[in-house]
C-alpha cells in the first residue's frame, strides 16, 4: 500500500472565475530573507519564495511519515507527472476517484475517464442511478489506483478529511493499492485548531 501526495503550488478555482484566496505569511515565518530584503522589494516574488519554502518543509514532514510526495507548479505539471510517470510505473489495471474538486480542475478526470489502458471505475458517471454510484465506489476501494483531495493538511502532516459517504476516507486507510492525494497549497494549514 503507497500513499503518493502531490501538492500543487498554486490555486485551483472551481470555475472559471479566479477565487480571491489572501495568503499572507505569519510575522514569524521563515521565508529565507529577511523584512529588510523584503521592504526594499529586492525579493520580486515574496508569496512565491513563502509558499517554496512552506510547501518544502510539509514535503519533508510527509515524507518522513512514508509518503511519496511531489510538488507541481501547475495542472500542466500534475498530469505529467501522474500520467507520464506514476501510471506507468505503478501499472495499474484499476482506477478509481473519489469526490475532488482539484481531480476535476486539474485535469486528470477528463484523462483519465476513457482510459483504455486501464479498467477505469467512474463514480462521477451521471448516467449511473444512485444504487450504482454506491456499488461502483464499493468496488472502488479495491482498485490498483485511488485518486483523490483531502480537506486540509497541517504543516505537520496530518491528513484532514471529512466525508459524506465515507468512501474518500475508507480509500486512505484501506483498500487500493495506491493512493493519490492531490492537495493544492490553499489546503495547507498550520494545524487543526
Amino acid at each position: 500500500f503507497r500513499t503518493l501526495v502531490y501538492m500543487i503550488n498554486s490555486w485551483i478555482t472551481c470555475d472559471s472565475t479566479p477565487k480571491q484566496y489572501v495568503t499572507k505569511a505569519p510575522r514569524n515565518a521563515n521565508i529565507g530573507v529577511n523584512n529588510k530584503t523584503l521592504a526594499r522589494g529586492t525579493m520580486s516574488d515574496p508569496r512565491k519564495k513563502y509558499w517554496q519554502v512552506r510547501l518544502k518543509e510539509v514535503k519533508k514532514t510527509l515524507e518522513e511519515n512514508n509518503f511519496d510526495v511531489y510538488i507541481a507548479d501547475n495542472s500542466s505539471d500534475v498530469n505529467d507527472i501522474v500520467l507520464k510517470e506514476i501510471i506507468p510505473a505503478l501499472k495499474p489495471q484499476t482506477v478509481s476517484w473519489g469526490g475532488s474538486i482539484t481531480f476535476t480542475d486539474v485535469g486528470l478526470y477528463d484523462n483519465l475517464k476513457d482510459s483504455r489502458e486501464m479498467k477505469v471505475l467512474d463514480t462521477f458517471d451521471k448516467k449511473l442511478s444512485d444504487t450504482d454510484k454506491l456499488e461502483i465506489r464499493r468496488q472502488a476501494l479495491l482498485t490498483d489506483l485511488f485518486i483523490t483531495g483531502t480537506n486540509a493538511l497541517t504543516d505537520t502532516g496530518k491528513l484532514v478529511n471529512l466525508d459524506m459517504i465515507g468512501n474518500r476516507v475508507a480509500a486512505l486507510t484501506f483498500g487500493p493499492k495506491n493512493v493519490i492525494v492531490l492537495i493544492s497549497r490553499n489546503k495547507v494549514i498550520a494545524d487543526v485548531d
